[in-house]
């Protein structure tokens, strides 16, 4: 965090980054968007105390029912989003339970939930198109439903799991308007970028000046 603050990076919400994208806005130079995955505690505890001191925001991207029902790794609560909510922290959605491979047929061979059509084997068959696409509609408007009802959130924002989109999850982000997602593709965002490109920053063994490094050698939008 001190090192954008030194080498010249100026960090943004992601309210600036929607107006950006589709409302014609302004950003700094050399603007970065600090985002997080999945909901875990540690944001709270370890982040949110850095984020604090410098005065950034950031986004967490939530797996909603592993909020909603305390599972695995621990997780964020509630309460402590609001808390965070006052510093400029925000929460969208990572689906509400779809970040997992799923099995697309009998052998077991498997693909990510959120684009897969599922075996089911109780009916000894994969989805059809029109079942696997009304499921991921269920599964993100859920979602979209419970960071309305806590955190009051009025934008729908979502970053897919394991970075994975196909024709028929645009299609449900559409019929939601779910207007900007996230990938984990590397690049540099333009306003054409609805669905845009992230630099991951939290890989085993990298240190911040490598990190640092990386965002240098990316030309940086002006605008």
């Amino acid at each position: 965090m001190e090192l954008l603050k030194t080498n010249g990076f100026r960090v943004i919400g992601m309210k600036e980054y929607s107006d950006f994208v589709l409302k014609g806005g302004k950003v700094p130079d050399n603007a970065v968007l600090i985002t997080f995955d999945d909901g875990y505690e540690s944001f709270y505890k370890l982040a949110y105390p850095v984020l604090k001191e410098y005065g950034y925001p950031a986004t967490a991207f939530l797996i909603v029912r592993s909020i909603d029902e305390r599972i695995g790794v621990p997780k964020m609560t509630w309460d402590q989003m609001r808390e965070m909510q006052k510093d400029g922290m925000t929460f969208y959605s990572h689906t509400y339970d779809s970040h997992a491979y799923a099995d697309v047929n009998e052998r077991g061979k498997s693909k990510p939930a959120l684009t897969a059509r599922k075996y089911l084997i109780n009916k000894k068959r994969q989805e059809t198109k029109e079942e696997a696409r009304q499921r991921i509609i269920d599964d993100l408007k859920k979602a979209e439903e419970r960071l309305k009802e806590e955190l009051g959130n009025a934008d729908s924002i979502l970053c897919f799991p394991y970075g994975a989109y196909n024709d028929t999850v645009m299609e449900a982000l559409k019929s939601l308007d779910i207007q900007i997602s996230f990938t984990i593709e590397k690049g540099v965002n333009s306003r054409s970028d609805a669905k845009g490109f992230r630099i991951n920053a939290a890989k085993v063994g990298m240190d911040p000046e490598t990190t640092i490094g990386q965002l240098k050698k990316i030309k940086a939008y002006t605008g």
